[in-house]
């Protein structure tokens, strides 16, 4: 026994020690770094950049798993930035959704109300004349455009909308069901 480490003694890890200088060998020391995930790289972004990533990952979130389970910590280690970020742009995980089902909202309205518009029509009293019928099947249609184009968005809009009614039979405006509470007072002319 000159001093070496025989070749049946115990490694910690899977690291090689000169007894002598207490090293760690080359080869070990290249094994372990192998193992390291990939440092991840920083990118730099605006502040409008983060938000729209922020609001990205929190729609794929709030879509996947619903507004309860998904956490501030959850959406700041996907996004890849600490929680004072997430507060700093939204306020919190609240913010955060409400500023995407306003979002789904605006789109879904946005292409209801396109499909509603008729070309050609010029005022109100010409459009009174276009089959009811025909103003609900073309709304009916942008629905299912908007549920087929945007699945995630779709579910948000369903899956967590607070209750519809305020107690008193009004419908809450800028619910799911608000929306189609005005997409058939658009129709009933």
């Amino acid at each position: 026994m000159s001093g070496e480490p025989s070749q049946n003694a115990p490694v910690a890890g899977d690291e090689e020690l000169d007894a002598t200088t207490n090293v760690t060998s080359i080869g070990a020391a290249s094994r372990r770094e192998s193992r390291r995930p990939a440092p991840r790289e920083r990118v730099r972004m605006s502040g409008q950049q983060r938000r729209e990533q922020l609001l990205d990952v929190g729609r794929r979130l709030f879509a996947e798993k619903g507004f309860e389970a998904v956490s501030v910590e959850e959406i700041a280690a996907k996004a890849g930035v600490s929680k004072p970020v997430v507060y700093e742009h939204f306020g919190g995980k609240e913010g955060l959704y409400a500023v995407v089902v306003d979002r789904e909202m605006g789109y879904l309205l946005a292409s209801i109300t396109d499909a509603l518009s008729i070309e050609g029509i010029g005022d109100a009293a010409e459009l009174a004349h276009v089959a009811p019928r025909l103003l609900l099947e073309r709304a009916g249609l942008a629905l299912f455009d908007y549920i087929d184009r945007y699945p995630d968005g779709f579910r948000i809009l369903v899956r967590d909308t607070p209750a519809s009614h305020d107690g008193r039979e009004h419908v809450i405006q800028g619910t799911f069901a608000g929306l189609l509470v005005d997409v058939a007072a658009r129709v009933d002319y």
